[in-house]
């Protein structure tokens, strides 16, 4: 727990990250593959610092690093004293954070409590609706909104005249002031408060923002929130001499935080800033290891090289489909043939990637699943971390408004339901085919990953082996929607026999395989 303001003493706010809570195995899996609570939140640690700069005395309980249940979560928060406690809040966490809330106001709690960050500000009507908990929400960035609102708090100020946050008026209806004091220029943001330490791989936040325009993505939005531009980067001046106080404290391995490393389509423009990025490194001195992200379109020989000589280590590519009527739909404004060059390269320079793939989509066809299967198999399934993975429809985003144009979105989100399905997942296929598939798919990956959490998740985890239990999933999946897709979908009855038939040869398979490496580790 870390804080200012003195041990112990009354602070301003109490920010609280509540643990993630997962019910699809699946996901609780890449809980464990993504190494989740392992992981600093950035977010967090920007606010604390933002809010020391400016005076405001704060407290950090993060429950999901510092691995803590809902019960130890309340007994610390109980004992701080504090005017506001903020909950840094997404989908994962906001059953955690609602038991928090209700075992803390039973318990006499009648502080004002607020929520923030990307899922809270797009989904404000919807939590407030649900859950008549949260006294406000702080939209969009949220620094300058969260100071200014603990600030009015300790000086008996009405709190409702804060800029940049939502509340439910006295008819019920939402009230939300605009912001007015938020600083697009994220130079002048101060560094992140680091409260867990400077080992292992460190975050460090680069950009906001892509010139890309995907369909399926509620980034623009989120960031339009507060007024910005769509792209907001920080100079490289600034963003090396974080990085160089991290090097001389020890740190070498790097994820350089950005929607998209590189700043535009351009391609003059595109090259000159990698020529820059890669002389500060050089000049600064810095053997370091970093990860990125970017677009498929980015992808050159000549940029990798220049890349791995100042220490590249991965990256990230949003691929999304190997078709080419996914891709028109998700307004990737990217060419089959693009992504096939792209993946050439990177092998031929030896650098390993990761990519985004959307398996299922609304508008999927059978022959679509056929392609990406062969797609995913080709290429090597180390190299796609969410395997046969189901686009999520983001609330304001122009996929969600496609499907409900083509009479493809069956009801609204749920926030009371368990898991991603009752919130991203609320529409049916186009062709019934492929619901049917990824209907079996779906349970035949909980099949598989509840089997690995119960006997084999630690020796895998111990082993760093955890790519090699992804892929005997993956491949087990794919076999059975190979299967599948052969299957007379005009014959129901037939169809879901053959489906069981196959589900269970396929986990048997999985379970076998998985068996075997366990026998392996053991050394048996």
């Amino acid at each position: 727990m870390n804080e200012t303001g003195g041990p112990g003493g009354k602070v301003d706010l109490l920010l609280l990250n509540p643990s993630i809570e997962i019910e699809h195995p699946q996901e609780m899996f890449y809980k464990y593959y993504e190494r989740q609570e392992e992981q600093l939140n950035l977010g967090l640690g920007a606010l604390a610092a933002y809010l020391r700069e400016k005076g405001v005395s704060f407290r950090i309980i993060d429950s999901n690093f510092e691995r803590l249940s809902v019960d130890e979560t309340v007994a610390l928060a109980a004992q701080s004293d504090f005017n506001c406690l903020g909950f840094s809040l997404n989908i994962y966490n906001l059953g955690p954070a609602i038991r928090i809330i209700k075992k803390l106001r039973a318990a006499g709690c009648k502080q004002h409590i607020t929520a923030g960050g990307a899922f809270a500000s797009l989904y404000a009507e919807l939590l407030f609706s649900k859950f008549p908990y949260f006294d406000s929400i702080v939209y969009g960035d949220g620094e300058a909104a969260a100071c200014e609102l603990a600030a009015n708090l300790r000086e008996g100020r009405d709190w409702r005249a804060t800029s940049g946050i939502i509340y439910p008026g006295k008819d019920g209806a939402l009230v939300k002031n605009p912001h007015v004091r938020v600083t697009g220029d994220l130079d002048a943001l101060p560094r992140p408060l680091r409260y867990g330490g400077t080992g292992g791989m460190q975050p460090v936040e680069l950009a906001r923002g892509c010139y890309g325009r995907c369909s399926f993505c509620a980034l623009q939005e989120f960031y339009g929130l507060s007024g910005h531009s769509a792209i907001r980067r920080r100079s490289l001046n600034s963003f090396f001499d974080e990085v160089e106080e991290l090097y001389r404290a020890g740190c070498r391995h790097f994820n350089f935080q950005a929607d998209n490393f590189f700043p535009s389509a351009d391609a003059g423009a595109a090259d000159k800033y990698l020529e820059d990025f890669s002389a500060e490194i050089k000049k600064r001195g810095l053997e370091i290891g970093f990860f990125i992200a970017c677009r498929v379109n980015d992808i050159t020989a000549p940029r990798l090289k220049i890349l791995k000589a100042c220490g590249l280590t991965g990256l990230f590519i949003g691929v999304e489909s190997i078709n080419a009527s996914e891709l028109e739909a998700f307004n990737k404004k990217i060419t089959v043939a693009e992504i096939c060059e792209a993946v050439n390269i990177l092998n031929a320079e030896k650098v390993h990637f990761d990519c985004g793939y959307i398996f299922f989509t609304p508008w999927t066809t059978v022959p679509d699943l056929v392609r990406s299967a062969n797609f995913m198999v080709k290429v090597g399934l180390e190299h796609f971390s969410y395997g046969a993975y189901r686009m999520k429809a983001h609330i304001y985003t122009k996929a969600l408004a496609d499907i409900k144009a083509e009479g493809l979105f069956e009801k609204s989100a749920d926030l009371t339901g368990a898991g991603i399905e009752t919130l991203y997942l609320q529409y049916r296929f186009k062709d019934p085919a492929v619901g049917f598939i990824w209907e079996q798919a779906d349970a035949l990956y909980r099949r598989i990953y509840a089997f690995i959490l119960e006997a084999a998740i630690e020796p895998y985890k111990e082993r760093n082996a955890l790519t090699q239990a992804k892929i005997i999933s993956d491949m087990s999946v794919l076999r059975l929607i190979a299967d599948l897709v052969k299957a007379d979908h005009s014959n129901p009855s037939a169809r879901a026999a053959l489906a069981k038939e196959r589900a269970d040869l396929h986990f048997n398979y999985a379970k076998e395989a998985v068996l075997a490496d366990l026998k392996q580790m053991s050394g048996a």
